[in-house]
């Protein structure tokens, strides 16, 4: 039986576990598709998730933006979003000042995103479109790029790190979060036994929503931190910052459901964190 639905069975909650991920499946499978599988769990995934748009978030157990102070001020700045799926992160910064443009691989995430920025009440423009060629947007015409909990998704994504080189205008920033290589490796319950090399990017997965009753095929790609550095400098960038921050308390918003599990969270660091500007 496994661990979660044992410890939910023997403590009696209320509530079935959430589904942990990343589940593996056979080599022999054809290559998932990406754009298909967020437009299969988008619905799903905002409804289990519900991501706020009060405040930028680097990862489930990780300090937000107030505490980590990477984009600053943004009133008055063209920010671009990379994998900017349901438009969150867009309405916060739009909320602070900022012009923003949202790209997405996934058409349904687009479509959500659109509708919280009217709901939000906030003028954003988001774009389906895949964050390797962002043909759209002019050479450094954006003051800030930014990209939470997305570039594990992108396959060549030093592409996407030329093209925000490309868009940016010189002196500006890109921040991103992905999830870190080593909690990728390890099992999600005790005792978090090695279940993959550190040095393997490359991982399908299935991603269950039982409450939704969908599920998708996912494929990401766990960079070792020293290939996430090469990446960004041989873009052109200069890391001015690169954080591996432990975990803090945990609170009761669905969205700390996101990345590791608790214990897990404790022993190894959930996300990879940088802020690179261009010179």
């Amino acid at each position: 039986m496994p661990l979660p639905l044992r410890d939910w069975l023997r403590g009696g909650s209320e509530e079935a576990p959430t589904p942990r991920s990343p589940v593996p499946v056979t080599a022999a499978a054809p290559p998932p598709d990406n754009r298909e599988a967020w437009n299969t769990i988008s619905r799903a995934y905002q409804e289990r998730y519900q991501l706020p748009t009060d405040r930028l978030i680097y990862g489930g157990r990780c300090p937000d933006e107030s505490q980590l102070q990477l984009v600053g001020d943004v009133a008055g700045l063209k920010v671009i979003v990379l994998g900017c799926g349901g438009g969150q992160d867009c309405v916060v910064l739009a909320n602070q000042g900022a012009q923003v443009i949202g790209i997405d691989l996934s058409d349904k995430q687009i479509v959500y995103g659109r509708r919280l920025a009217q709901r939000e009440g906030v003028q954003v423009t988001l774009l389906q479109g895949n964050v390797e060629s962002m043909k759209s947007i002019e050479d450094e015409s954006q003051d800030l790029a930014v990209s939470l909990h997305a570039l594990n998704y992108v396959e060549r994504v030093d592409r996407a790190f030329a093209e925000a080189y490309r868009v940016l205008k010189p002196g500006s920033a890109l921040v991103f979060s992905v999830h870190h290589p080593f909690d990728a490796c390890l099992e999600d319950e005790p005792p978090y036994g090695v279940t993959r090399s550190y040095w393997e990017a490359e991982l399908d997965w299935q991603w269950e929503f039982p409450e939704a009753h969908v599920s998708a095929r996912m494929r990401s790609w766990y960079r070792p931190v020293s290939e996430w550095f090469s990446l960004v400098t041989e873009a052109g960038f200069r890391v001015e910052r690169l954080l591996e921050p432990p975990p803090i308390e945990d609170g009761s918003e669905p969205w700390r459901r996101l990345g590791s599990t608790p214990g897990k969270a404790e022993l190894v660091p959930e996300k990879l964190i940088m802020k690179a500007v261009k010179p």
